[in-house]
């Protein structure tokens, strides 16, 4: 078979793909376009454990420091990602309005 330069897609490609064509297919059930939703029978790729690889404290302390070193609100965000763990959708959820600094909880 001649290979004409298309490569694989990733696991996590098809996983995306499949589940937005599932909810499209999930809305034309519910409009009665459809009988039942034939991506329900389609095998999912595996999703390979995470393999998380996490900075040293030493290497923690140096990126927050770097940062600082960069910019004050650089550092902060580094700062605050590594103290408490956040994940990225729930650091651009912040709001300042939303934040007191005087309250004692």
């Amino acid at each position: 078979m001649q290979s004409h330069g298309c490569k694989p897609m990733a696991s996590s490609t098809v996983r995306q793909i499949r589940a937005i064509t599932s909810g499209v297919l999930n809305a034309a059930v519910r409009w009665d376009w459809i009988a039942s939703n034939p991506a329900k029978v389609a095998q999912r790729p595996r999703q390979p454990p995470p393999q998380p690889n996490p900075p040293s404290p030493e290497q923690a302390v140096r990126m927050v420091k770097k940062a600082f070193q960069l910019d004050e609100a650089w550092g902060t965000l580094v700062w605050l990602v590594m103290t408490t763990g956040m994940r990225r959708g729930e650091v651009c959820a912040l709001r300042w309005s939303r934040i007191d600094l005087d309250a004692k909880a």
